[in-house]
């Protein structure tokens, strides 16, 4: 049975509300200083003064226009093999520190046992039970980008493993991803392995965080099945499918290399490419992140219990540990 190591936790925050000045911003929930149509200015501003340093500049503009960034070579080759090896063995052997999901399984009960196949599974924060993983999300340069984007320290509160594509269709992360300020989400994709073409690559739309907006029930940013039934979702697909035509953009494929990392927008389009051959694999593990003054949805009903990471002043959280 391969265990996990319990990071140190004390708990330092407990979350609270904020509320957003809406003028100017894309969307009519808000967002970030970035999601403001003069943004520009203020970032050669900050240029300009000295507070942001070229690479900085460079990656934030990419961001707020095209809706995501990469960093390359990021994250150190042996952090990779370690978590990589981590999950490996788990499958192996079973690893009852670890939760498994099925798309679209609610619930945090289920362990990971050594009969559970890797395909059309995800493995959910594990960030709370192995420090590579922890570490690999909060990265000094990660966090440095979100504590630009955010203006505030970042909260990672949810994270995803997966050994295999995931295939999982063209969405956007705030249908889903449930916080009180759901424009201020930033979400990161890291490589744990050199990435082939057929895995299921992660693919997204460039500049479809600026698309016309979504609501569910025409008020709300994010679906509710009891809320908004099945109708109200096919609408959303249906929504998504015209936005993609009528821009006529067409979806790229990040082939990534081991440690890149991939940092994308709130409301921009993406998902799991068709898995073409199924004896690859996939390895990769995805980050969550809002500002530690945010309210992930999870803090009504679950845990709401705020970590701090030690180093560059992020923190963590979970719904189920």
């Amino acid at each position: 049975m391969v265990t996990g190591l319990q990071p140190n936790m004390t708990v330092i925050h407990s979350g609270r509300e904020t509320g957003n000045n809406m003028d100017n911003y894309f969307s009519k929930f808000g967002g970030m200083w970035i999601d403001q149509s003069d943004f520009l200015e203020k970032l050669l501003s900050e240029r300009d003064n000295g507070r942001f340093s070229q690479d900085d500049f460079q990656h934030v503009l990419n961001f707020s226009v095209n809706g995501y960034t990469t960093f390359c070579n990021l994250i150190d080759l042996d952090s990779c093999d370690i978590l990589k090896n981590y999950y490996l063995n788990s499958f192996n052997e079973g690893n009852s520190n670890l939760i498994i999901q099925r798309p679209g399984e609610t619930g945090g009960n289920r362990k990971l046992t050594s009969s559970e196949p890797m395909e059309d599974h995800r493995i959910v924060d594990t960030h709370m039970v192995n420090k590579t993983a922890l570490k690999i999300l909060l990265n000094d340069k990660i966090t440095r980008f979100l504590q630009i984007c955010f203006e505030d320290s970042p909260l990672l509160f949810q994270s995803l493993s997966f050994l295999k594509g995931s295939n999982q269709g063209v969405h956007q992360d705030t249908a889903y991803v449930v916080t009180d300020q759901p424009m201020k989400l930033i979400a990161s994709w890291i490589a744990l392995e050199d990435i082939k073409e057929g895995s299921g690559e992660l693919e997204f739309y460039p500049q479809s965080h600026r698309f016309e907006e979504f609501l569910f029930s025409s008020n709300f940013k994010h679906y509710c099945s009891q809320r908004d039934g099945e109708i109200e979702h096919a609408k959303f697909s249906d929504h998504l499918r015209l936005q993609i035509t009528n821009s006529r953009k067409t979806s790229q494929k990040f082939i990534a290399k081991k440690g890149d990392v991939f940092l994308w927008h709130a409301d921009l389009y993406h998902g799991g490419s068709f898995v073409t051959d199924t004896n690859l694999t996939r390895n990769s593990i995805v980050g969550h992140y809002c500002p530690v003054s945010a309210r992930p949805n999870y803090f009504n009903y679950s845990n709401e219990n705020i970590y701090e990471f030690e180093g560059n002043q992020s923190s963590y959280s979970s719904c189920y540990y």
